[in-house]
């Protein structure tokens, strides 16, 4: 399976935004305290096209009981208005603004600002590249395979050409510029070369 910026993106809510809306919540039932919501919850936030699975009658009225009973209330609230009002597009707007602005810098600021809910917080890049780590690690597996498989030695690529908006988050360049250098390592096109390339596919299949 490839590795997409959503990934990057759901992981970002994982442990950045899904906190802040009561993932690590409690919640009282009877004489015991029990998480607040199941985490299949929270999995729908991870993906801009999931999240709108959350507006049904079952869910919502899941969310009205768990209020009354939640030990922090006030992020089960959060929760609801964002599933509600259908916020899932301003979420992930501004969880894509954190990634693109954490490439350029060391530090920044999540901005969910809508009218009826704001977030912020600030993230540091080191903490970013933690909570992506795995997906780090699947790249440098993938490429010590291909490596491998084609018997050819890391002295002999002559270049190395990254695209797409992935290819612009430091740690992902990382990958790659630690095993080739950084002088044989390029970008170029990076938001449209993929589209492009996808065009040409269809265009070879008669589509």
């Amino acid at each position: 399976m490839g590795l997409a910026g959503d990934s990057f993106d759901a992981k970002i809510v994982r442990h950045l935004v899904s906190p802040a809306l009561g993932s690590n919540s409690m919640a009282r039932s009877l004489s015991k305290v029990l998480p607040a919501l199941p985490a299949w919850v929270y999995s729908n936030l991870e993906r801009w096209h999931t999240l709108s699975f959350l507006q049904t009658h079952a869910v919502m009225e899941m969310l009205r009981t768990t209020h009354k009973r939640a030990l922090e209330p006030e992020k089960i609230a959060a929760l609801t208005t964002l599933v509600q009002h259908d916020l899932g597009y301003r979420l992930h707007s501004a969880v894509q603004q954190l990634k693109i602005a954490l490439s350029a810098q060391s530090e920044a600021e999540f901005v969910l600002d809508a009218d009826l809910l704001q977030l912020r917080a600030p993230v540091l890049r080191a903490d970013f590249e933690s909570w992506i780590a795995p997906e780090l690690q699947r790249m440098e597996h993938s490429l010590r395979v291909l490596m491998e498989q084609t018997g050819m030695q890391d002295h002999a690529v002559d270049q190395v050409f990254l695209t797409g908006g992935t290819s612009l988050v430091p740690a992902v360049r990382r990958v790659f510029t630690t095993r080739f250098g950084e002088e044989r390592v390029t970008t170029g096109d990076v938001f449209t070369s993929v589209a492009h390339g996808l065009a040409l596919m269809a265009q070879g299949h008669g589509v």
